[in-house]
């Protein structure tokens, strides 16, 4: 019998898992592409689908089902793609910091863009008598839309608009 304590046996067991050594390495950060453009084309296909059948029915269901598949993959998305979020223990250079700018700003420019037309779309639906639950089952979609669009769209602006070293290394 060893002369081991009962933490220093789970310490063991940690390390046999090898979960110790991938926490002693910073995380590896990648780009997002294809995850990414699938997240916001499954996020802007429901929407499509719910304005082009009328927000009614199964149909709402099926456009509220892609967005919510969307929205559940971007968080996902988003954390492992290649930028660091804020109040990390990651080290941010000036690069970083510059991405993380850029793709932000893209993304806030879209957002604003999208709640425009939005709302254009909302006071077309109210000058044209459309029926009250229909406006909020449009709402709805929209605000999904636009919480899936300040979710993944910086993580698919930072995977796209830079050449990775994985980009370097595949051509070569």
């Amino acid at each position: 019998m060893t002369d081991k304590t009962v933490l220093q046996r789970l310490d063991g067991l940690v390390s046999w898992t090898g979960v110790d050594a991938l926490a002693q390495q910073p995380p590896r950060r990648r780009p997002m592409r294809w995850p990414t453009a699938i997240a916001l084309t499954l996020a802007v296909g429901g929407y499509a689908v719910n304005l082009l059948c009328g927000l009614r029915g199964a149909t709402f269901a099926i456009g509220i089902g892609l967005q919510a598949l969307a929205m559940a993959s971007s968080g996902f998305i988003a954390g492992f793609g290649p930028l660091k979020p804020f109040g990390s223990i990651e080290r941010v250079d000036e690069w970083d910091r510059a991405l993380r700018t850029r793709s932000y700003m893209m993304t806030f420019t879209t957002f604003v863009f999208a709640t425009a037309a939005a709302s254009v779309l909302l006071l077309a639906a109210l000058a044209f008598d459309v029926p009250r639950d229909v406006i909020l089952r449009g709402t709805l979609a929209t605000i999904f839309l636009l919480e899936i669009i300040v979710m993944i769209l910086p993580t698919a602006y930072a995977s796209w608009a830079v050449r990775w070293q994985q980009d370097d290394d595949q051509a070569a």
